[in-house]
């Protein structure tokens, strides 16, 4: 899975813990090439108190793979930048759920394994150019699951999350 190479809307998935109506947002932003038009998911809810807004990939099939490598090129604002915010954090969290059969819930409760709360290496601030961070994080498959889901949660940080990569690796045991 590329976000990259979309063509469309993604249109993935999302949960309002509150019903918020402004959570995560689709929108379209020029890629690091400066030629391609590539899509990208963008939340601020700094104006909201304790908000709780989810995105979720797709499910991605396992296939023959024993580790999936995430790969998420994001930005994330400064809380100083903003005027009496009702929240404001500078983290978001990234959690992952393994299926053993193809189902297709964006329930929070389901999602069983943090993999990391980010802080952000650059941060945007007022005098400043927007920063580009990346991370990748590697999440080792149970020998059941057919099927993986990631999902991105916001609690009051302004975020972009500019593209996002899904890369499988097949480790063999020697005999």
């Amino acid at each position: 899975m590329d976000t990259r190479s979309a063509t469309t809307d993604l249109k993935w998935d999302q949960l309002s813990l509150r019903g918020d109506a402004d959570g995560w947002t689709e929108e379209s932003w020029r890629g690091l090439d400066e030629k391609s038009n590539e899509r990208a998911y963008v939340a601020c809810s700094f104006h909201v108190a304790n908000p709780g807004n989810w995105v979720f990939t797709p499910l991605i099939p396992r296939e023959s793979a024993n580790i999936l490598y995430i790969n998420v090129l994001y930005n994330t604002r400064s809380c100083d930048q903003y005027h009496d915010p009702k929240s404001c954090k500078e983290t978001f969290n990234l959690f992952v759920k393994q299926y053993d059969q193809k189902v297709n819930d964006v329930d929070r409760e389901t999602f069983n394994k943090t993999i990391s709360t980010w802080s952000p290496v650059s941060v945007l601030t007022k005098d400043t150019t927007a920063v580009i961070s990346e991370t990748t994080q590697s999440v080792t498959l149970k020998p059941s699951t057919k099927f993986v889901r990631f999902g991105f949660e916001e609690n009051g940080v302004c975020v972009s999350l500019l593209t996002i990569t899904v890369s499988t690796l097949q480790l063999y045991k020697s005999l």
